[in-house]
C-alpha cells in the first residue's frame, strides 16, 4: 500500500480534480456518498441534499444550495417586487376584507348585532352584554365601562 504526501495548495486550485463532488449539475457542495438516484439514474457520488429528492427537483435544490452558500440575507435572495401591484393587490384584500365584515352577521355573531341596534335604540344593557358585543364586534368600550383596579 502506497501513501500520498497531502498538498494543502492542491486542495482549492479550481482546475484540481474533485473526486468527491456531487454530480447534480452545478452543486457547491464537495462532500458526498454513493447514492441510488432512483428513477432510473442509479448509483451517483451525491450530496445529503441531493440524495433524498428525484432528479427532477435537483435544480431546485442547487439553487437553493448556491443562495445559501452566497449568504445572503433571504429578504434579498427574493425576486424584486412590482410595487404596483402589490399596491393594486393590498387595495382588494381590503375592499374583500371590509365586505367580509359586512357580511359576518351570521348566526355566531347575530346576538352581537342584535345587543349593539339594542343599545343604540336606547334599551338599558348591562355591563356584562355592553362589554361582550363590543368585544366581539371588535369597537372599543365606552369610557365609562372601563373596570376599576381592584383593591
Amino acid at each position: 500500500m502506497s501513501r500520498i504526501a497531502f498538498a494543502p495548495h492542491e486542495v482549492d486550485k479550481p482546475d484540481a480534480p474533485d473526486d468527491f463532488a456531487c454530480t447534480a449539475p452545478g452543486c457547491p457542495n464537495r462532500w458526498t456518498s454513493s447514492v441510488d438516484a432512483g428513477y432510473g439514474v442509479g448509483w451517483r457520488k451525491l450530496c445529503r441534499a441531493h440524495g433524498a429528492v428525484p432528479p427532477r427537483l435537483w435544480s431546485l435544490v442547487t439553487d437553493a444550495q448556491l443562495r445559501a452558500r452566497a449568504d445572503v440575507p433571504s429578504a434579498l435572495q427574493r425576486e424584486p417586487l412590482d410595487e404596483a401591484a402589490a399596491e393594486r393587490a393590498k387595495a382588494r384584500l381590503g375592499a374583500l376584507r371590509e365586505e367580509l365584515r359586512a357580511r359576518a352577521v351570521g348566526p355566531a355573531r347575530a346576538w352581537a348585532h342584535a345587543l349593539r341596534e339594542r343599545e343604540r335604540a336606547g334599551a338599558a344593557l348591562r355591563k356584562i352584554q355592553r362589554r361582550a358585543w363590543r368585544e366581539v364586534l371588535g369597537e372599543p368600550s365606552a369610557p365609562d365601562e372601563e373596570e376599576e383596579p381592584h383593591a
